[in-house]
């Protein structure tokens, strides 16, 4: 992801950067197209997480200007500006720095790097986790139902050990219902096209 600016072709000038354990479930529009402002990047902090370990990831980041730990896993891009601030160099330097302690190493050298260029999207749809999902459907079921979810939430991050594709059956977050919806409509997808390919290959065959 870090490296994205200077491999990518000068003429893209911004990009969705995605890890592999999302799902999105509403148009992407929106948080495409928004402005970066004076930002280098747009992303979500799960402070309900990383509040309370934020003074310590500014100690071993040396990220004194750090206000928030991001997360990496959905982050927009602004190519441009970055190819422009910032190099590979810079980049090598900061992950080849053995005086900082990474537990993440690309999330933090993203966030030593980048504090202070980054703007906050809302994590509750931009990044949101089934764990904290439900806890908030828990105690706040009116504001936080499955209906708000289909209706707002773009982004769900399937982060941490459990995923729903290792534990079928057996996962415990009710936000894996999108997951299976989605890979099933993934199957249907590549039936179809399998299918389309095999007619293909059966009106060649009669032209030969």
């Amino acid at each position: 992801m870090l490296f994205a600016p200077f491999l990518l072709p000068d003429t893209i000038d911004r990009i969705l950067y995605l890890d592999p354990d999302i799902v999105c479930i509403n148009s992407v529009r929106p948080y495409y197209e928004q402005p970066f402002g004076k930002n280098l990047f747009v992303a979500s902090s799960h402070q309900y997480l990383t509040k309370w370990l934020h003074p310590i990831n500014k100690l071993r980041l040396n990220a004194e200007d750090s206000e928030s730990y991001f997360n990496s896993g959905v982050v927009l891009m602004d190519l441009d500006t970055i190819r422009k601030e910032s190099s590979l160099k810079e980049i090598v330097e900061t992950i080849e720095d053995s005086n900082l302690l990474m537990w993440l190493p690309d999330q933090d050298v993203f966030n030593r790097l980048y504090a202070g260029k980054i703007k906050e999207a809302d994590w509750r749809r931009y990044n949101l986790g089934p764990r904290m999902f439900d806890q908030l459907n828990f105690f706040f079921p009116e504001k936080y139902s499955k209906s708000w979810a289909e209706n707002e939430v773009v982004f769900i991050h399937y982060h941490g050990k459990k995923k729903p594709w290792k534990e079928r059956g057996n996962y415990e977050y009710s936000l894996g219902a999108y997951y299976y919806a989605n890979e099933a409509r993934l199957k249907e997808f590549e039936e179809e096209r399998v299918n389309r390919l095999k007619e293909r290959g059966m009106e060649r065959d009669e032209t030969l």
